[in-house]
């Protein structure tokens, strides 16, 4: 092994990583195949996690399920190590492919379409593609039992913690859980504006992340704060997609949100009575027609018409929220690019911010359905000034420039709480 080491650091560091990443897809290839003819001989799951995880003790129990799965896929489809060890698919993505055939009964591990798809693309975008597939095929009544079930059995209990923190665990449906996370998250979001936001170094902010989570928690709560008095907290914004055939029962596709989750009927029901419906116009292409103005920053009603489209940042998959609406061609180009539909993309602020830096821009690869990354020419930047990567940018700097508010900083309007969509 000490001669190998001595070989791999005698390369050129990108040549050695390329190398040592060759290797691993090899050796999980054959550990693949070898741990998929134990499922052909008739081994059970738990039989095959249990030789996964080894006898030393140092594999966790989620690592050796995920090793057992992908062997199951590749037992449903030899192609898929075979994949592995050319190189043409990752580890991950092979291990998408796994879980979405776990949940639909192997059908996804043969599904060349979606492999293909999966392959092309990356990692992020790839869970988008493949939990799209799995979702056409979730049963509806499966949807609202597993709904009813994890309701039944929720509640509110509190514990300690081994650093010594009290806690409190609150436990339910998914559904609901997830309406109080960004519920938290949004007031949390108002906390880090009030610490400086972007303007003041991640370092330098009073609170970490954590902190101005918890503290958002106890504002939603208690009506209280560590400072003083408080104003009532926004609700957050739940956006669901759902055509009319779905809302009438024609159709028995589960209704999802717009990160692709199935959604109960009781939920959906339930948070219908205080949304506001927003209805939003498709080709049969499933393109949001065109939306243009002539000012930098879109309108509330342009970045509705994106989330439903892009559903979160299109280069990492980060939640809606915590995005921006970015135009492809800067609006302050040479070539100036409008804020039309057309010409804005969802990316969360890290990427966005990324993506100036190192300038760069996207485009819209139609073969692939998938968004990509090319460098920018000189007609596609933005004169001097933009953000730095490290966050410290001032906006004295630029005046004017990167002042675009978060998608959810809008004042909302008065009486709503979620919006479907």
């Amino acid at each position: 092994m000490r001669s190998v080491d001595r070989e791999l650091t005698d390369l050129p560091p990108k040549s050695a990583l390329e190398l040592i990443e060759f290797c691993r897809r090899r050796l999980d290839a054959s550990e693949a195949r070898v741990l998929a003819d134990r499922y052909e001989k008739g081994a059970s799951d738990r039989d095959v996690e249990r030789m996964a995880a080894g006898s030393d003790g140092k594999t966790s129990k989620a690592e050796a399920q995920k090793r057992a799965r992908r062997a199951k896929a590749t037992n449903a489809n030899p192609g898929l190590a075979d994949r592995l060890a050319n190189g043409s698919m990752s580890t991950e993505q092979a291990d998408i492919i796994a879980s979405a055939a776990a949940s639909t009964d192997g059908e996804a591990a043969c599904n060349e379409e979606l492999i293909e798809s999966v392959a092309a693309t990356s990692p992020e975008q790839g869970q988008k593609k493949a939990r799209a597939f799995v979702n056409e095929r979730v049963d509806v009544d499966d949807v609202q039992k597993r709904h009813d079930r994890q309701n039944a059995l929720r509640g509110v209990y509190r514990h300690r913690l081994p650093n010594g923190n009290a806690a409190i665990t609150i436990h339910g449906s998914d559904e609901f859980v997830d309406e109080m996370e960004r519920n938290v998250h949004a007031v949390s979001d108002l906390e880090y504006q009030k610490d400086g936001g972007r303007e003041v170094k991640r370092s330098k902010h009073r609170r970490t992340h954590d902190q101005r989570n918890f503290d958002a928690a106890r504002k939603l709560l208690t009506g209280g704060s560590q400072g003083g008095s408080v104003k009532q907290p926004r609700r957050a914004i739940i956006f669901v997609t759902a055509t009319v055939d779905q809302l009438s029962g024609r159709d028995l596709t589960p209704i999802t949100t717009i990160d692709g989750k199935p959604l109960p009927m009781s939920f959906v029901e339930d948070i219908a009575g205080d949304a506001s419906f927003i209805a939003q116009l498709f080709s049969v292409e499933g393109e949001l027609l065109w939306q243009g103005r002539q000012k930098r920053l879109a309108t509330p009603a342009q970045i509705n018409g994106l989330i439903s489209r892009d559903r979160g940042c299109v280069q990492c998959g980060a939640p809606a929220e915590l995005c921006v609406a970015h135009h492809l061609l800067p609006w302050e180009a040479p070539r100036k690019g409008p804020t039309n539909i057309s010409n804005l993309v969802l990316l969360c602020t890290d990427c966005h911010v990324r993506l100036h830096a190192a300038r760069q821009t996207m485009y819209y690869d139609i073969s692939s359905k998938t968004w990509r990354v090319r460098a920018a020419t000189a007609e596609e930047l933005p004169p001097e000034g933009r953000p730095r990567a490290d966050g410290e940018r001032s906006h004295k700097e630029a005046p004017g420039r990167y002042d675009k508010p978060r998608l959810w900083d809008r004042p909302p309007k008065p009486g709503i709480r979620p919006a479907l969509r």
